[in-house]
């Protein structure tokens, strides 16, 4: 006994959680405790998963802010979950009719009389029976039955340099020298400046840096007044005008401004994307997408050519083809 060595098991690995196991905690949580902080809210999700990973919560907390489940304040300092809306991806007279479904509600406390593709991203294909029950049962929850465009809301220009001068006058003419974080936070927005595909990166400011920068200071997003390498005065933007104004800049710096649309078989297509989507486009993307690798984003065919006219209309952005 005296030479007996105690070697204790080694630590049990718990399954890995799904994105949509998660998504469905993070709806929970947020039900459950209504508006709180995100530090309350990621805790007790955490708990309702049998591994919890602090950080992988985290990107999916943003995540389900984008697609517009939860929502916060401007300060991203209390979340609670959004009102459920079903939005209508399809036009009118379509044989098989497609909703997103958005909102703070779990998939399971929806009971919907329909598919749903995952309990991440919630998109319903009905036909005629299933469309009618599926708005009695989102009117009987209290949400609303929406075109995407009452969601995505009107673009009041096209995103180019006339966007940017435009949004300026307002940003520059409203900013304040006061800020919310450490001044060593601060990264400028360069776009033009990274790898193919990942056109943008966001690095510090040199010391005799100067001018208007869109930037992050922190997790807070802002148009920046820096003089010498030191921010002096700031606007801040809700995320989805920053990714409007950056993609903006983005379309001004590159030399290539076109979206490629590539027909890989009768049925399917391929739409590549060389910069980041604003918010609402993105979204909708994101929702009519069957698979996404970087850039790339796979879609039935039928879905790329609308989806290619509405990127047209609402960024001016030109969508040429090309071979598959």
């Amino acid at each position: 006994m005296a030479n007996l060595t105690i070697v204790p098991a080694p630590p049990r690995e718990a399954a890995p959680f799904t994105d949509g196991e998660a998504a469905e905690a993070l709806r929970w949580a947020a039900n459950l405790l209504g508006p709180t902080t995100r530090a309350t809210l990621l805790r007790h999700a955490g708990r309702a998963l049998a591994a919890p990973d602090p950080m992988r919560l985290e990107v999916l907390l943003r995540r389900l802010k984008s697609l517009g489940d939860l929502a916060g304040d401007p300060q991203e300092s209390l979340v609670a979950p959004a009102p459920l809306r079903a939005l209508r991806l399809s036009e009118e007279g379509e044989q098989v009719q497609r909703f997103l479904l958005v909102g703070g509600l779990r998939t399971a406390a929806l009971r919907l009389p329909a598919h749903v593709s995952t309990p991440f991203l919630r998109v319903a294909r009905l036909g005629a029976a299933g469309v009618e029950a599926l708005v009695a049962r989102v009117g009987a929850l209290g949400g609303l039955v929406l075109p995407w465009q009452a969601w995505a809301g009107e673009r009041p220009a096209h995103l180019d340099a006339g966007f940017v001068d435009w949004r300026r006058l307002a940003l520059e003419e409203e900013a304040t020298d006061q800020f919310p974080s450490a001044w060593e936070d601060l990264r400028l927005c360069r776009p033009g400046s990274g790898p193919q595909g990942y056109p943008t990166r966001w690095t510090r400011p040199r010391r005799a840096e100067s001018g208007w920068f869109l930037a992050r200071l922190g997790r807070h997003l802002g148009w920046f007044l820096v003089e010498g390498g030191q921010p002096r005065r700031w606007s801040r933007l809700p995320w989805s005008e920053a990714a409007a104004l950056q993609f903006a800049l983005e379309r001004m710096a590159s030399s290539s401004r076109l979206m490629q649309l590539q027909l890989l078989s009768e049925d399917r297509a391929r739409l590549v994307v060389p910069a980041p989507l604003p918010r609402e486009e993105w979204r909708l993307l994101r929702a009519l997408a069957t698979e996404v690798q970087g850039r790339e984003w796979t879609l039935e065919v039928h879905d790329a050519l609308w989806l290619s006219r509405v990127l047209q209309e609402r960024l001016g952005v030109v969508v040429g083809e090309a071979a598959g």
